[in-house]
Order: structure tokens, then sequence, then C-alpha cells
């Protein structure tokens, strides 16, 4: 198919203009028929039967008849258009019927929304909605030459659609009628981008044509055009040398235009993609036009300047044909350099918001797709918290929106600070954001209680003042949790939960956490609860050490671990291991394992004044992986045992395997600054952890503690039976003094003594118990 246009002679000759234009629009139309109506066909077809046991089938066949009627019609008037010779003087026919077509495909396909929606099946009503999507999204390619034509037929498409979805009045259908809508309204916007880059690539060629024809006329003119022109002009010969340069050219490669004729422009400035690799000859385009004698339009690569830089361009390369032959090229380009920033920048603008410069809910809602998504793929859990300040309203209208913004900064820099890198912080609308957190454990208990610990982390980073313009400002957040997947699916429904989470989180008050299913909000108020509880506990004196005795081959009492309990005033004595990891979480830890070591040097202390007469017996202490990290935590030990007078050779600090390999050689410094003073050290629970052997023997341990889990079943399982017979036997090759948890029965007793077990500890000879107790179990002993 092959149509001609006269151009006229005449550049300012406008209407001339307008109708060439007309004419590339329309051609552009009509060659796309073909594919158009074979897919509208074979989708029609499609649809009919996927409908067909859901819509009465005399409706079904009514359809069809009308669809195919109108593509053989259409159909007709194609073959009608590629026999004839048009010119821009009788296009206008062809334009109406275009037009006319579009407004009839609109129109059939629309009464699909009517006649072919299936009231009470909604499976097949999003079926029909995907249908008619796909049919809407396929019209851009083939009628996005015409805006109008475009507009005839995506309204009559979706709009009874539409209609139809909102009669229905289930929340489904509201749900697809709004979203069908938004497709209208993008796909109406994407169509009018489209339309006017047709429009500008078909005036670009128009000018270019016309450039060609002046330059045919005129030497001079040609010079004239090159001289004043702001776009980069240059040509080549079949050898793609260059044949001549305009001044704006030249400026933008920086090149002086005598240095550039007769350089192959291959070498000089078109030698290499965007990312510096080489671009072969027979894949660029320039030479493309010279070997195929067609224009070549791109606007994805770069021109090299002389100093080596490169800028972004958007050229065409037009063959000089004479005599049907061709004798070279010209390409004229532009340097789209603020093009492109400008769609960076309403890209940005488009994701992020313009205030704190965090994701905004486009993208927040895209990126909650991801994670929801790769969480129901690995089994993980994520959460969504959403956080609104209390009392910005009133420090927005005391003292002003400028203040509000920069309060609003500060509280995206805190939690842009205490966020992970996979994680996702966003500003949805003043003062509110919220927090995606992409993974945190597949155990929703464990989840819940991850999610509430970093939750307390940002209410207490948010909670601290605000320096702004010289004031002290203080707000607290107000937080919603809940976690992804466990129910809702949507994106938008997610938020909702969250946001109903923070909305009761207010109204208790603010500067709380609140999550959006029940359960978990019980189990949050009790962890909440028992916090708080805890935090009081060591200035209510409800915190007590308890003593369990370390018993030697001979049945001696060689010294005592200490352990810690809480006595509650309403819930009586708490289980330690329903406290202590909570004081973990929280950093309670510190301070109590501090009272803990503190009351232990006292006990040491007071074996001076013979309060008790085992004056070589020491007394062990668990030391908290938190504590332990401190930087100042030699400096404490130091301090405590000054301040009491304790013996620190009666002091022996029980570390685990995961203080040990988390930093080897900060342990190691440590443990030997301490040990100088001559305190010594056990590590507890060997066996669980990670240790390594080259680790081990680096470190300056004392004993080793063997793990009651393996103590448990020595005397039924094999397993067990070895690994603590290892132990032993490496403790004993490594001059490491070994001792035994958990030992219940004579059974056990005898195996480990056996096997060479130096020290044994269990309830076979005390349960741990109070200090009067334990010094009375102490000169029982000696008598």
């Amino acid at each position: 198919m092959n149509h001609y246009v006269q151009h006229p002679r005449n550049d300012n000759d406008d209407s001339q203009q307008d109708k060439i234009i007309r004419f590339e629009q329309i051609k552009l139309q009509y060659i796309a028929l073909p594919i158009s109506l074979f897919s509208t066909s074979l989708l029609s077809a499609l649809l009919a039967y996927i409908q067909w046991d859901v819509i009465e089938h005399a409706t079904i066949i009514g359809w069809l008849f009308a669809i195919f009627s109108l593509t053989s019609y259409r159909y007709v008037k194609y073959r009608k258009f590629c026999r004839t010779a048009l010119t821009s003087e009788n296009i206008e026919p062809w334009y109406r019927n275009s037009s006319i077509s579009a407004a009839l495909s609109g129109i059939i396909w629309g009464s699909t929304g009517v006649l072919l929606f299936p009231v009470d099946n909604v499976v097949h009503q999003v079926v029909l909605a995907f249908v008619l999507a796909g049919m809407s999204a396929g019209a851009l390619s083939t009628l996005t030459s015409l805006h109008r034509n475009i507009l005839l037929f995506l309204l009559p498409t979706l709009i009874p659609l539409i209609i139809n979805f909102f009669i229905i009045q289930t929340e489904v259908g509201m749900m697809m009628g709004s979203m069908i809508i938004i497709f209208l309204i993008m796909l109406t916007i994407s169509a009018w981008n489209s339309y006017n880059a047709t429009l500008e690539s078909i005036k670009l060629r128009f000018s270019h044509l016309q450039t060609k024809l002046a330059l045919k006329e005129s030497a001079e003119m040609n010079q004239q055009i090159l001289d004043t022109a702001a776009e980069g002009i240059f040509g080549v010969d079949l050898e793609g040398n260059t044949t001549f340069v305009n001044p704006a050219a030249a400026q933008m490669l920086g090149y002086n235009p005598t240095d550039l004729i007769g350089m192959p422009i291959h070498n000089t400035i078109h030698h290499s993609h965007p990312d510096g690799t080489t671009y072969e000859n027979g894949s660029c385009p320039m030479f493309m036009s010279l070997s195929k004698g067609i224009a070549q339009h791109v606007d994805d690569e770069v021109l090299w300047r002389e100093d080596g830089s490169s800028f972004p361009v958007d050229y065409i390369s037009v063959p000089i044909i004479k005599d049907e032959q061709i004798h070279g090229a010209v390409v004229t380009f532009r340097d789209i350099t603020k093009r492109l920033e400008a769609e960076e920048k309403l890209e940005h603008q488009a994701f992020f918001d313009p205030l704190t410069d965090l994701p905004n809910r486009n993208l927040l809602i895209n990126r909650m797709q991801q994670v929801h998504a790769r969480c129901v793929r690995r089994g993980h859990l994520g959460a969504v918290l959403y956080l609104d300040l209390d009392r910005f309203k009133a420090i927005n209208e005391a003292l002003g929106h400028g203040v509000g913004n920069q309060l609003i900064k500060k509280v995206a820099e805190r939690l842009n600070s205490h966020l992970r890198q996979e994680d996702t912080v966003a500003h949805m609308s003043g003062d509110e954001f919220v927090i995606l957190l992409s993974e945190v454990s597949d155990d929703p208990e464990t989840a819940q209680s991850q999610v509430m610990s970093y939750a307390e982390n940002i209410r207490s980073a948010l909670s601290k003042p605000y320096d702004i313009e010289g004031q002290q400002l203080h707000s607290t957040p107000s937080i919603g949790i809940t976690l992804l997947p466990m129910g809702n699916d949507l994106a938008e429904s997610i938020l909702q939960e969250a946001d109903s989470a923070m909305y009761r989180a207010k109204d208790q008050g603010g500067n709380s956490i609140h999550f959006y299913i029940p359960s978990m909000q019980m189990a949050a108020d009790e962890r909440l609860s028992l916090e708080n509880d805890l935090r009081r506990s060591l200035d209510n004196n409800e915190l007590l050490l308890n003593f369990q005795p370390q018993v030697d081959r001979e049945g001696l009492v060689q010294g005592a671990e200490v352990l810690l309990r809480w006595n509650h005033p309403t819930r009586g004595l708490v289980s330690p291991g329903d406290f202590i990891p909570l004081a973990e979480d929280t950093g309670l830890i510190i301070p109590i394992g501090e009272w803990v070591l503190h009351q232990a040097c006292l006990i040491i202390s007071r074996w001076k004044e013979g309060e008790c007469q085992h004056k070589q017996h020491s007394l062990a202490v668990n030391v908290s992986p938190r504590q332990f990290r401190l930087a100042n935590f030699v400096p404490r030990v130091k301090a405590i045992l000054e301040m009491t007078g304790a013996d620190p050779t009666c002091l022996e600090l029980e570390l685990t395997e995961g203080i040990v390999v988390d930093n080897v050689e900060d342990t190691i410094d440590k443990m030997l600054a301490l040990r100088a003073l001559g305190v010594r050290f056990s590590l507890d629970d060997f066996g669980t952890g990670y240790s390594s052997l080259s680790y081990l023997k680096r470190l300056p341990l004392d004993k080793l503690k063997i793990d009651q889990s393996f103590v448990r079943d020595i005397t039924t399982d094999s397993n067990d039976a070895t690994i603590v017979e290892t132990i032993i036997s490496m403790g004993r090759h490594m001059d490491l003094h070994v001792i035994a948890e958990g030992v219940e029965t004579i059974e056990e007793l005898e195996f480990l003594d056996e096997k060479g077990c130096q020290t044994y500890q269990g309830f076979y000879f005390s349960r741990p118990v109070e200090w009067s107790e334990y010094k009375e179990y102490l000169r029982n002993q000696n008598s």
C-alpha cells in the first residue's frame, strides 16, 4: 500500500500543512486496520464463547452479527483505501469515515457492557471488564493518530459498563466501576500524550521534508537554513563522511564546523551506545538510512562531543535521493537533556512527596503489592504501620504552616534513620506517615512481638523534642499496625486496616500503639502492661535473687549460679521466660543486669565480713548480650567491684555463645581486661550455639557449661550421651573446667561422673533458693 502527497512550494501555507498532517494521520489509522480487525474478530468470538453459559444465546448471536458486520464493512473500506490514489486534497471523506467507524465500534463494544453483562455472576463480570479494558487499551495502538477517534471509541465502550457496575450496587461492582473510571481517565491521558507525540513526529517529519525541498532549490537558502537553524544538522556521504555541518550542530558537539568536514561520523560523534559499548556500523540507524534509503527516527541514543562527553539526542536521518540513487543523508538532531530532566522530574513528582521527598501514596501502593506478593511466595509476614502525629493541628495553627512543615520534615528524617534498607516509609498527607516492613518473621506471634518492639522504638524516637527555629516542640505519634498477608489482599484495604487501628490508638489518648486484629492487640496490651510493670520493678524492690548450688565430684559446694526472679505484687512470681526476653527487647536488661551484678558483688563482699565461711566459693552471674556489648561494660564492672569491695576472683561471668561469635575481637578484649582483675568466665549452654573451636581456644575461659538439654536424655539418647562425652573430653584437653546443668537423677550423675565431669548443678542437689536458704544449705553441708 503506497500513498503519496504532493507538498506545497510555499512554506508559509499553513492550510496546506494541515491537510498534509491530516493525510498522515488518516494513513496511520488505515495502516493499522488489518491487525485491529483480526484482533476484534478473535476477541469477540472468544468473549461470546466465555459468556455463552451466562447470557441468552440469541443476545450473543445478535451481538456477534453486529460485530462481524461492522468488521466486514471496515475491511471493505480498508481494501478500497489501499486501491485509492490519495492526496492531501481528497482525504476528508476518509477522515469522516474513520471517525464514524470508531464511533460505531465503540457503540457496539459498549453494548457488550449491557447485553453481555451477567448480573449474578461476578467472575464473568470481571472477565467482561477485562476484555473491554483490553479492547480499550488496544485501541490506542490503532487510533492514536487521531485523538477524536480515540474518544469516540473509548467513551461509548466503557461508560455503559461503568454504569452497569454501579447499578448492581454490589461491593465488587462499585469497586470495579471505580477502577474502570480510573482506567478510563488514565487511557484518556495516555491517548492524549500518544496523540501529541504522533502529531509532533508528523510535524517534525514534515519540517524535515520541507527543509530537504528548500535545500534542493537554492544553495544560498541551504546555507541560510543551516546557519540559523536551532537544531543540529549535518550531512554524510555514502561512506559516512561528513559533508556539511551547521553552526548549531558544531556548537553542540564542541567542534569547529570545518574540523568535522570529511571526518567519518561513526568514529567521531556516533561511535558508542549510552553505556559506552561500541555501536556497530550494521546496526547504526544513520547508516541504515543510507543502505536502505529509508528515513530513520531515533530518540534513545547519544552523540559524543570532542571532549569525550555525551548528551542525549532525538534525531532523524533522511537519505538524499536523486535520480532514484542514494547520494548520502541529512541528519537533524536536537539535545533533549532538558526534556529528559523534565520527564524525570515529573516522574519523581508522581511518586515522591515534594515536602519530605519520601515515597507518596502511589509508590507506597506499588511497593505494598510487591511486598505482599513476596510474603505470600516466601511464607514470611510483613507489616504496615500507620502513623499520625498527636497535637499537630494545634502546633500548625499556633505557629503557622511553615513551622508545621519543618516539623513534618524532622519527623521524616527520624523515621528514615530507623528504617532498614529493604523497608519503605511514605508520607501520605498532612501529618500522616506509613511504614512498610517487608519481612519480619514467618511466625505470627514472633512477628507481632518484633513489630511491636519496632513500633515502640519509633514511638520513643518521635516523642523526643524537636528543635525548630529556637523552639522546643513536642509531638507524639499514634500508631496503627496490621500484618500482611493476614487477610486482605488489596493494598488499599490493608491501609484502611492500619488507618483504623491508628484511630483506635488516638481514641486511647494518643501516644499509643494499636493492632488491627483484636487478639494481637490484647497480646500487645499485655506486653505493654508487663513492660510498664517491669520498668517499676527495680524501684519497687520486686526483683530478687535465687542461688543454685554447684557441687563437685566430692559433693562439696564450689559456688552457685545467681538466678533472677520477679515477685510481682499481683501477678505473683513471673516466669523468667516471660520477662527476660521483654527486658532484652526494651533495653531494660541493662539496668536490671547491672542491679544483679551489684547485688552479687555485695554478697561476695560479705564473705570477707564472716557472713559466709566459704571464701573460695564463686558466684556465677549471667551477662545479657546487650549489656556485654556496651562500650563501657568493663569500666562498669570495675566500678561495681570497687564500690562493693568484692573479691574479683569470686565473681564468675557467664557468657552465651551468641555473645562470643557476635564480635570475637571485642569479646576477647573485654574478657582479657576483666581477667586481669581476677574475674573468671564460663561459657553457658555450650553445644547449643555456633561456637567455632578456633574462637574457643582464643577465649580466656575457665569453664564450659553443658546445656541441660543434653544432660536430660544422656541415659536414654545415645546421641546426647556422645555429645556430652565429647564436650567433657574437649574440656579436659583444653584445660577447662566442665560443669553440667540440669542434673536431676542419680543415673545422670553417675554417667557424668564416670565420663569425668567435674561439677554439677541441678534439682538433684537443690532447686534455686533465696540467699538465707543457700547459707543454710552450706551450713548443713559443713556439719
